[in-house]
């Protein structure tokens, strides 16, 4: 969908919204070596890494106060084909440079039982898999242009998680929390209103286009109170 093509008015903003960034994947190269590399010259470390089992991924956490950045591959096509989740993740990989968004937005509600301000399908993980909990991915991630979106496996954030995988969080590098994810849609192609919707809520800002493939500017704080620092993906770099 173009800018020209999209009509639909922002929704009105929504004040104290029930709903959080609870993560952001971004598809990788296996190991995503070069993504490591580049994040921790600013300061990152990583919290965790582990397998999907039974969806043929992995992943490694960077684990922030409120919320975590998600660096996802495949080990095995083969098996992630197996997964409707999968199915749909390898195409965005196989489609990246045909203009398919390899970022991923979790949306965290405050209960298990709180409905998503998006409709969409659930899911089931396998049953191999160490992620128990069914989940829903929303109608929109069928749109390639768009984000995968869905909801969060947790209704909590990294500092409040009990089973180790956020490890130290980003302390090591002095960093405490997001407090600005900005999301750049490349040029010439609009939202949609589930983007619409999350920006309403008040769950991230959607900023001028930066080019021709999609970007996002996070913005993190300090924990000694030092102005936030800012970084761009997919390029991991620094804007200080």
């Amino acid at each position: 969908m173009s800018e020209a093509d999209h009509a639909s008015p922002k929704p009105a903003k929504t004040s104290g919204s029930p709903y959080a960034i609870d993560h952001v994947f971004m598809l990788v190269a296996p190991k995503g070596t070069r993504e490591m590399e580049k994040l921790a010259k600013g300061g990152l470390t990583k919290s965790w890494s582990r397998p999907h089992v039974g969806m043929g991924s992995a992943n490694i956490f960077l684990c922030f106060d409120n919320a975590f950045l998600e660096l996802v591959w495949f080990d095995s096509e083969a098996e992630a084909l197996t997964s409707p989740v999968g199915k749909r993740l390898v195409e965005r990989w196989i489609k990246r440079d045909q203009g398919a968004m390899t970022f991923g937005i979790a949306v965290r509600a405050p209960a298990s039982d709180h409905p998503m301000p998006f409709e969409g399908w659930r899911f089931k993980p396998p049953t191999a898999s160490d992620m128990v909990n069914t989940v829903t991915i929303a109608n929109s991630s069928d749109d390639l242009g768009q984000p995968f979106l869905f909801r969060s496996q947790r209704s909590i954030p990294p500092s409040a998680w009990t089973d180790g995988l956020a490890g130290e969080r980003q302390r090591p590098g002095g960093f405490g929390s997001i407090t600005r994810w900005t999301l750049h849609m490349p040029t010439g192609v609009a939202p949609g209103p589930d983007l619409l919707m999350l920006e309403a809520q008040g769950l991230l800002t959607l900023g001028p286009p930066l080019g021709p493939k999609t970007a996002w500017t996070i913005e993190a704080s300090r924990v000694d109170g030092a102005p936030p620092r800012r970084f761009r993906l997919p390029d991991c770099t620094w804007e200080d």
